[in-house]
């Protein structure tokens, strides 16, 4: 999916996947080059809350940017993402099938020269710049708080019981506050947005790895869903990436 004439030089490419143990997926992910969007989204809340909760998330940023495009881009991707959790949140407290269901969102504006994050839960956003990783999103989860408190060694955090507890998320609670960032882009710069299927099964050097051995961004996003589920694919994994050229 290449730039549109208002963004050019973006190349946008994503893939999901159920993998290898779970029958459906509940992640979602969305991309709109014409309006420098893109999204990717974790549901969760059991089978049918989290695959309403995550598609609802990825509908309601796009819609509200739509409807809202003037501002700064932090102030209106964080605003997006606020008003997505409040129609989860009612969406939720009005159907007693889909009550307690939530969606972790990473979401990004981007432009000229210019990408701007925000995101709720532990999916994650990466930058690859000349050949090193770095990681954009701080995760709200419990076993981030323990790593902030504790700075663990890896055999404690093997062994931390409460890896997949989330701290924030989309249609929680009746209130939310995401974590922004903004950046220049540069010529070369990889940007890839993904869930915890891929980070719980891949590490960051074998991301890394293949974000820059692999210079097409759908065939990399393919290598990245076939390396989750080599690795045991014990959840939905979705990647999307966004290049700069």
């Amino acid at each position: 999916m290449a730039g549109s004439a208002k963004n050019p030089g973006w190349i946008v490419a994503a893939r999901s996947d159920p993998g290898r143990v779970r029958d459906h997926n509940e992640d979602a992910w969305g991309a709109a080059p014409e309006l420098g969007f893109a999204c990717v989204c974790d549901g969760m809340g059991g089978h049918a809350c989290g695959e309403v909760a995550s598609e609802m998330a990825v509908a309601a940023i796009r819609d509200w940017l739509v409807r809202h495009p003037a501002g700064s881009d932090r102030e209106r991707l964080r605003a997006a993402l606020v008003d997505a959790s409040a129609r989860i949140y009612a969406r939720g407290g009005a159907d007693p099938a889909l009550r307690g269901m939530g969606t972790t969102a990473t979401a990004a504006l981007f432009g000229d020269r210019r990408i701007t994050l925000a995101h709720a839960g532990d999916s994650r956003a990466y930058r690859l710049r000349k050949g090193g990783l770095e990681q954009l999103t701080t995760d709200h989860s419990l076993l981030q708080e323990f790593i902030d408190i504790r700075h663990p060694s890896p055999a404690e955090i093997a062994l931390f019981p409460h890896k997949h507890v989330i701290t924030r998320a989309l249609g929680i609670e009746p209130e939310l506050e995401p974590d922004t960032w903004e950046g220049a882009a540069k010529a070369g710069d990889r940007y890839l947005l993904c869930t915890d299927g891929l980070t719980n099964m891949v590490d960051d050097e074998a991301i890394a790895a293949i974000l820059a051995e692999e210079p097409d961004a759908g065939a990399a996003c393919e290598r990245l869903i076939d390396a989750a589920n080599e690795a045991g694919g014990e959840d939905n994994v979705t990647a999307l990436i966004l290049d700069y050229r």
